[in-house]
């Protein structure tokens, strides 16, 4: 009897091993990619991160690439990171295909340069979900339909929030500042005019003409995430009259962490006067 048992046990873990290794391995860069694969494929593929979060100064070892090499695709997203390993990468799996998941998304520049941090407009996420739910059904036609019932599923959840959002502002009218352009495509999307300061503190001969052109600007809110200095954050928030609103844009929960930080913004933005 315990032959038997034993027996048992150990034909399903073969067994188990066998559908885990039958599975496409995907490879992104941030989390929220990882959000949206999940969101249309569910258990059907396996997904390796690179990045847990925004600290992207990380130095990888040979073995580390070598563990993310063994994978079918890595889904890039157009972020200036990606560049740092791709090669690497290829050189040690000559098959690992290469893609890009945001092809299909219509981008906005700053500064010149193109800005890749489009998973803060929800209704880009629609192009960024078809270009997903077309790759993983010619990788796995077998689960096209399971992939496509997915992703209609999830397109009413994108305009869902979206719309939650939008009736959000519905009754505001404000600018904001940001670091960074982790912001653009949100504010973009929801009508508020962004300025991108720089991230140092302001001079002392400045801070009248500053003061005097974030009145006119009518700035409620300074974006930044939870890295900037803070005597640079006070300088610019004090002398904009202005609250602080901190976010991480890299996170998994993508849908609940985008509607948090947009009530987040409406909050600071009414109460800065009071």
């Amino acid at each position: 009897m315990k032959k038997l048992l034993l027996s048992l046990i150990l034909f399903s873990s073969f067994f188990s091993l066998a559908l885990f290794a039958q599975k496409p391995v995907i490879i992104v860069t941030v989390e929220p990619q990882k959000y949206f694969l999940q969101k249309i494929a569910k258990d059907k593929i396996i997904i390796k991160t690179i990045f847990k979060e925004s600290n992207f100064e990380v130095k990888f070892k040979q073995l580390t690439l070598k563990k993310l090499a063994e994978s079918d695709i890595y889904m890039t997203m157009g972020l200036d990171i990606e560049k740092q390993f791709l090669d690497e990468l290829k050189n040690i799996n000559t098959k690992l295909e290469i893609f890009d998941m945001s092809k299909d998304v219509k981008k906005i520049k700053s500064d010149g340069k193109v800005n890749p941090y489009v998973w803060m407009d929800p209704l880009k996420i629609r192009d960024i979900s078809k270009t997903i739910f077309l790759k993983l059904s010619q990788k796995d036609p077998k689960n096209r339909s399971f992939y496509e019932n997915n992703y209609n599923k999830f397109l009413l959840e994108l305009d869902e929030i979206y719309l939650k959002i939008k009736k959000l502002y519905s009754d505001v009218n404000f600018s904001m500042y940001a670091f960074d352009d982790h912001w653009g495509y949100f504010a973009r999307r929801f009508d508020f005019p962004l300025y991108k300061v720089e991230s140092r503190v302001l001079d002392a001969d400045e801070i009248p003409r500053f003061i005097k052109k974030s009145q006119k600007r009518n700035v409620r809110a300074i974006l930044t995430d939870y890295k900037t200095p803070r005597n640079i954050v006070k300088s610019i928030s004090t002398n904009a009259n202005a609250r602080i609103v901190k976010s991480e844009i890299f996170k998994y929960d993508w849908m609940g962490n985008l509607y948090l930080f947009a009530e987040e913004v409406k909050k600071k933005s009414i109460s800065r006067l009071k």
